[in-house]
């Protein structure tokens, strides 16, 4: 497939432009039928998204807008405006996932132009250990202990239980014997390096956190890639 501007497939999307409208252009005669584009809201929410075709001159592209969530799920399909208009799209989304739009020409050319309006409650995304202020996640204050009186016989305090932190399988690739996860939980959900933790459903696949992202972590598994799927919950302490 010819793809003159390096953005027709999938896993070569290029970010929305933050403050103001993105715009491209299709044509089936130069062989650029698909553009790829993705955003990944800071935290959940709603998301507007309006496209413009015919803006500069008339369009004859004949074909769709797809958007889809990183995990492969089809949110929503339009089909383009022939010679000019504007068509819109409405979805949440979630603060641990990216969202991709396809751009599809089968027939004609033109210019198409996108805005994004992303509106959500900041709060949303703040974890157990965090509280909301000024419009932003940030750590609890830690608490300071009571003075207490020594007794006779102190008894050293039990270590407090770590508490669970659930996540979602959204890459598995092979790795020698094993397996490679992608996994949506990062530094945003207190994930450390060398955590532990198991795949629901599947027997065998207790794995080891080796790289952690702001949203996103890598974990090393025995169990082969081809085991899982897509979505597949998962757990770790």
């Amino acid at each position: 497939m010819n793809d003159p501007d390096g953005d027709g497939k999938r896993e070569s999307a290029r970010p929305f432009l933050k403050g103001g409208p993105t715009e491209d252009k299709l044509s089936q005669r130069s062989g650029d039928q698909f553009d790829w584009r993705f955003i990944q809201p800071s935290r959940a929410g709603t998301m507007k998204m309006r496209i413009s075709v015919g803006k500069w001159q008339e369009s004859t592209i004949r074909g769709y807008a797809t958007v889809f969530s990183e995990v492969g799920d089809r949110i929503a399909e339009k089909r383009m405006p022939v010679g000019s208009g504007t068509l819109e799209f409405t979805f949440d989304v979630k603060d641990d996932m990216r969202y991709l739009v396809r751009f599809r020409c089968d027939t004609g050319e033109g210019q198409y132009a996108v805005e994004v309006d992303y509106t959500g409650n900041p709060c949303d995304s703040c974890t157990e250990n965090q509280i909301c202020k000024d419009n932003r996640c940030v750590a609890k204050p830690v608490a300071k202990p009571k003075t207490r009186r020594p007794r006779r016989r102190v008894s050293k305090p039990a270590k407090p239980k770590s508490s669970a932190i659930t996540c979602r399988v959204i890459d598995a690739r092979g790795s020698g014997s094993g397996s490679l996860l992608t996994l949506t939980a990062g530094d945003n959900k207190g994930v450390k390096k060398g955590m532990r933790g198991s795949v629901k459903g599947r027997r065998g696949s207790s794995f080891t956190i080796i790289a952690v992202y702001p949203t996103r972590s890598k974990a090393r598994c025995k169990l082969g890639a081809g085991k899982f799927r897509p979505n597949d919950a998962a757990v770790m302490r």
